[in-house]
C-alpha cells in the first residue's frame, strides 16, 4: 500500500539492466483482504489508474434513444389507465394508475446519470441515487444496452437487491474500457 507509486521506479530499474520484473504481495483472504482493498486511498487509486484520473460522466434516456418502443409503452399506459378509469369510474383512478407505471418505468422515460471516479460509480435515477465502490465489486456483466455492476462473485437471487443496473447509453465502449481497467488492479472481475 506505501510504494504504490514506486511500481514505474522498479520496472525502469528492471528494465535497465534487463531483468524481468515480478511484483508480490501479501494477499490476506475474507474479509481482511476486504478491508485492505477499502483501505486504498484516493491518491493511491489514481496513481494505480493514471490513464483514467479524470471522473467519467455520462447519460442515458432510452426512451429518447428508442422512440418508437417510448411510444408503444405510453399508449399502452394511456390504455390502462383508461380501462382502470372507466372501470372505476373515476379520472382520479385513471391519474393514479398512470402515475405507478411512469413511476416503475423511471428509468426507461427519465435520464439516468452515471459518473465513474476514483472510488466507484455512482448512478443517479428519477427516485434515488445508488453508488458502488470499486472494493465492493465482484462480477461485472454487459450486454449490448446496458451492464449489471454485482457485489456477488456469483449469479444469486440476491443480485437484484446488491447490485447497480447501468445503462451505456451512447458511451458503451468508453464505459466498459474504463471499468474493465478499473477492476483490472484485482478489485473484481468482468465478465461478458
Amino acid at each position: 500500500r506505501h510504494n504504490v507509486a514506486q511500481t514505474d521506479r522498479f520496472a525502469a530499474m528492471a528494465a535497465r539492466y534487463g531483468a524481468q520484473l515480478r511484483l508480490t504481495r501479501f494477499r490476506p483472504a475474507g474479509r481482511f483482504a476486504k478491508l485492505l482493498r477499502c483501505k486504498r486511498t484516493r491518491s493511491m487509486n489514481r496513481a494505480m489508474t493514471e490513464d483514467l484520473d479524470t471522473d467519467f460522466t455520462w447519460q442515458a434516456h432510452p426512451a429518447r434513444e428508442r422512440i418508437g418502443a417510448a411510444a408503444l409503452a405510453l399508449s399502452l399506459i394511456g390504455a390502462f389507465a383508461g380501462a382502470v378509469g372507466l372501470s372505476f369510474q373515476s379520472p382520479v383512478w385513471a391519474a393514479a394508475a398512470c402515475l405507478v407505471l411512469l413511476a416503475a418505468l423511471s428509468r426507461f422515460f427519465f435520464p439516468s446519470r452515471f459518473m465513474i471516479d476514483a472510488d466507484g460509480i455512482t448512478a443517479r435515477y428519477l427516485l434515488h441515487t445508488q453508488q458502488i465502490k470499486w472494493c465492493d465489486i465482484r462480477r461485472f456483466v454487459q450486454d449490448d444496452r446496458g451492464g449489471y455492476i454485482s457485489t456477488r462473485a456469483k449469479r444469486s437471487w440476491l443480485d437484484a437487491y446488491r447490485g447497480m443496473h447501468i445503462l451505456f447509453g451512447i458511451h458503451r465502449e468508453a464505459v466498459i474500457e474504463r471499468i474493465r481497467a478499473r477492476l483490472s488492479d484485482g478489485a473484481g472481475a468482468w465478465a461478458h
